[in-house]
């Protein structure tokens, strides 16, 4: 990783994981580690809201019949609504932005920023205009997955992923 000072010369908002012993080292820039508490604070507090409407949204129908998703959103309510990974994450953005992580953590990331693009369900006039777009906090939540993802398994780097 390189000196803070050198990347704070080109941006402010970085994001860097590396392999390190054991686990994988994060480094941010402090703006972008607070941006993504409160993405993570804002999922927790969704999390756990008990808004039937937010499951729909955030695991929508995948049976053949909208009876039989909601039959599974409500087996597997607790599960779908776990808060605990993303308050560890959210957690540990507001102590500091480098961390070093365990291959647990690395999980409870991926998963927080999974979960977090659909903390706000698209208004209908927006979302058929924008269809296929990204936002930038999606892009963001892209970039830190691949990122931890790849630092977490390097090896990957040298396979042809595509389909």
């Amino acid at each position: 990783m390189t000196d803070d000072v050198q990347w704070r010369d080109v941006t402010p908002d970085y994001f860097d994981a590396v392999p390190a012993a054991g686990g994988v080292a994060v480094r941010m820039g402090s703006h972008l580690a607070s941006t993504l508490h409160d993405h993570a604070d804002r999922l927790v507090r969704v999390l756990e809201s008990g808004d039937e409407r937010t499951l729909v949204w955030m695991f929508p129908d995948a049976y053949a019949t909208p009876a039989d998703s909601a039959e599974f959103r409500l087996r597997h309510a607790a599960r779908l609504r776990d808060s605990a990974a993303p308050r560890r994450v959210r957690d540990q953005l507001a102590a500091a932005p480098h961390h070093v992580l365990s291959p647990p953590e690395v999980h409870d990331w991926i998963e927080t920023f999974a979960l977090a693009r659909f903390v706000d369900p698209p208004r209908r006039r927006w979302w058929r205009r924008s269809r296929g777009k990204l936002d930038l906090s999606s892009l963001w939540f892209n970039h830190v997955q691949d990122s931890l993802v790849l630092a977490s398994s390097p090896e990957l780097l040298h396979h042809d992923l595509r389909l």
